[in-house]
């Protein structure tokens, strides 16, 4: 899927949502011949907070998902006034038949002072337990059921 992306081979379709001026985000739906077999959500919440959720599909269902969240604050260690530090959590979930099978989780922190920061794909992830499958489950689902959705919306879950 990411090769028919990466090669516009795949049709989209989308829509954005502001919840409140608290939360707001884009779903992105992508399909290969009618079937949606990738759906991306990009949000940030409260502007220290923002995250890409990638769920890879087959038959409706998801076979693995990846969550890229990060949480910036200012760095109060560093001698620079303005400098940053960028806490980066990714997470991957691979599922059979609706079950995790594996969990992996790569936590690094980036700070803007550094001269080289470092490479995550360098940065080994870790084998969890795979205990958020049931938030992983609700926040695709809440997605899911706005696959028909074009356009925007006010929030993202029902209200």
């Amino acid at each position: 899927t990411v090769d028919g992306i990466s090669d516009n081979e795949l049709d989209t379709a989308s829509f954005n949502y502001d919840c409140h001026g608290e939360v707001s985000g884009n779903v992105l739906f992508y399909k290969l011949n009618g079937a949606i077999r990738m759906i991306e959500h990009n949000y940030g919440a409260y502007s220290h907070q923002s995250a890409t959720d990638r769920y890879f599909l087959k038959d409706g269902e998801p076979y693995f998902v990846f969550y890229n969240r990060l949480y910036w604050s200012f760095d109060q260690g560093a001698d620079e006034k303005e400098a940053t530090k960028d806490d980066i959590t990714e997470q991957r979930f691979y599922i059979v038949n609706g079950q995790p099978i594996k969990c992996l989780e790569k936590k690094y922190t980036v700070l803007s002072s550094e001269v080289s920061p470092p490479a995550p794909e360098m940065i080994p992830n870790k084998t969890v337990a795979c205990s958020e499958m049931e938030t992983v489950r609700k926040e695709f689902d809440v997605l899911w059921n706005r696959r028909d959705q074009r356009t925007d919306i006010q929030c993202l879950e029902e209200e």
